[in-house]
């Protein structure tokens, strides 16, 4: 992984390096196109005077020139220029004109390879010194990768290292664990032979008991056999005396119920004697009831007027009182008072004998008694109107 981020690392390096030196190369295309640029300037610049003067000149001169004497032979009928002092100076002048933009143009030559010179020396200059940079770059880049390969492999070592510490841990572990396992399985193969001696002597054991319930079963079936046989024989000797009895007890029942059918004739005859004679007494009986009845309504109209008579006779001070409850618990009885007061009632708790009992009044007014017995009643209370004298 360290070696990955190393090359990643080299790799970066790499294309900025790349990215600076394609600038510098542009930057030095871009200077030496510019002092090109410059130095076509002056040499124009430089030459355009030297035109310039030249022409003068040559304007100057055309107009000192001197017209030519010729000479003219006539045997050839030919001329011939002749050349005087004056066109000598004037090609001398000329001469010394042309050498001079020779020596002009060959000194802006030898100027403009100067600069280029320099230019191209600037270029292949920076040039060297990207490339010295790179270099330095990527030795560095080589170095640091160098050193985390190094690294690298070092934790590597230390990693085989431990592992190889690991492995001979696990191999001593696993060792033990075969060793272990082994006195285990030992122990499991000693206890399952235990186990399996235990089984066969407990089978053996279960094979003997099944033998001896086996035979005591056969023995117990064979007495059940002798037993059934004597009980059949007996069952055929009882049914052979049931056939007989019942036989007997058929003729009884034959006669009997010959009996029975005369003593049910018999009875039907009383039966009918005695409904006649109940019908009779209920006659009788109804309108002794009627009688009785009409004794027990003038019986009762007697009695309430002896009891109107009785009440019209009471003294003035006679009181009545509700009786709502008798409880053991004065306690009990105390709450039923507060629970009766608070539907507005004058409720009291006497005690009489062992149980306290809860009343409401006492009115001299009898109906005010039966208002209040209504009013408990209608609250789920019972209500039972009692008299009494102070």
């Amino acid at each position: 992984m360290a070696s990955k981020k190393v090359d990643q690392q080299y790799d970066v390096l790499k294309r900025q390096n790349r990215r600076r030196l394609m600038g510098a190369v542009g930057m030095v295309a871009v200077t030496g196109m510019a002092l090109a640029g410059m130095g076509s300037f002056k040499s124009v610049d430089s030459e355009a005077p030297l035109a310039a003067s030249g022409a003068v000149q040559n304007v100057a001169g055309t107009q000192k020139v001197l017209p030519k004497v010729s000479l003219h032979n006539p045997e050839t009928n030919t001329s011939e220029a002749l050349e005087t002092a004056a066109d000598k100076q004037q090609a001398l002048l000329l001469k010394q004109q042309e050498e001079a933009k020779l020596a002009e143009e060959k000194r802006l030559q030898a100027e403009e390879a100067k600069r280029q010179q320099a230019l191209v020396d600037a270029q292949k200059k920076q040039q060297e010194e990207a490339l010295a940079k790179r270099q330095q770059e990527l030795k560095v880049a080589e170095e640091q990768k160098a050193a985390a390969l190094l690294a690298q492999q070092q934790t590597e070592k230390a990693k085989q290292a431990q592992l190889l510490k690991s492995q001979q841990e696990d191999q001593k572990r696993q060792q033990a664990e075969a060793k272990r396992k082994a006195e285990q399985d030992k122990k499991l193969a000693e206890q399952k032979r235990q186990e399996e001696l235990a089984e066969a002597k407990k089978r053996k054991q279960d094979e003997q008991k099944q033998a001896e319930a086996t035979k005591r079963k056969a023995e117990q079936d064979k007495k059940l056999a002798e037993q059934k046989r004597q009980e059949d024989l007996v069952a055929a000797k009882q049914r052979k005396q049931d056939e007989q009895k019942q036989a007997e007890a058929a003729k009884r029942k034959a006669e009997q119920d010959k009996k029975l059918a005369e003593k049910k004739r018999q009875e039907d005859l009383a039966a009918a004697n005695k409904r006649k004679q109940d019908e009779q007494k209920q006659a009788e009986a109804k309108r002794k009831a009627e009688q009785d009845k009409k004794l027990a309504a003038e019986r009762e109209k007697k009695a309430q007027a002896a009891l109107n008579n009785q009440k019209d006779a009471k003294p003035a001070d006679s009181r009545t009182v509700v009786q709502v409850a008798a409880f053991k618990s004065e306690d009990k009885a105390q709450s039923i008072q507060k629970e009766i007061q608070a539907l507005g009632l004058p409720a009291n708790v006497v005690r009489v004998g062992s149980m306290a009992r809860v009343r409401v009044g006492p009115y001299r007014n009898p109906a005010d008694s039966e208002k209040a017995a209504a009013k408990l009643k209608q609250n789920g209370y019972s209500a039972l109107i009692m008299q009494y004298q102070k």
